[in-house]
């Protein structure tokens, strides 16, 4: 379940940084419009005063040369807002780690399962090697006695008839 709802979130997430990049792009590409037509403004009015000049026998350059620097201030502008448009473009969605798994305690074992304390059951750690041959020669000597739940392969106590781990009922090992 947590991690249905991880991808839920992750989905969501990915969605919500999507529409954001979207509408910062659009946002940049409306600043461009704006320079672009800023940009055909002056361009009409270096053309209007050329014509200006031009029909009244001037030499232009003082009188377009200020035109021509909002032209160039313009376009630097321009520039810088269509690296932004790369950056924003270049940008990858990055999924957040999955959260841990929750800690589960350790149940006790039920009734009929053999546990870690089980005089059956091998014990593991560091136990001395002569203590551990003892318990495995212990365990194969008796290993008649111990049965297996024949559905989820879990080890019961001799006699049970049902197991503790999924309901499956255990039927006696008739000896003919």
């Amino acid at each position: 379940m947590d991690s249905f709802k991880y991808q839920i979130k992750k989905s969501a997430d990915r969605a919500q940084f999507e529409a954001d990049k979207l509408r910062r792009l659009q946002k940049v590409r409306g600043e461009v419009d704006q320079v672009k037509r800023e940009v055909k403004h002056e361009t009409v009015a270096l053309g209007q005063k050329a014509l200006e000049v031009a029909r009244a026998g001037e030499v232009l350059p003082e009188a377009l040369q200020e035109i021509v620097e909002k032209i160039y201030a313009l376009e630097a502008g321009m520039k810088s807002l269509r690296d932004q448009i790369d950056a924003i473009r270049a940008e990858v969605w990055v999924a957040p780690a999955p959260p841990p798994p929750p800690i589960a305690a350790t149940p006790a074992a039920p009734a009929g399962i053999l546990s870690a304390e089980s005089p059956r059951a091998p014990r593991t750690g560091s136990e001395p090697a002569d203590r551990v041959s003892a318990r495995l020669r212990f365990y194969i000597e008796e290993e008649e006695t111990i049965t297996q739940c024949p559905n989820c392969r879990v080890l019961v106590e001799p006699g049970t008839s049902v197991c503790a781990n999924c309901g499956f009922r255990i039927l006696p090992e008739s000896s003919s």
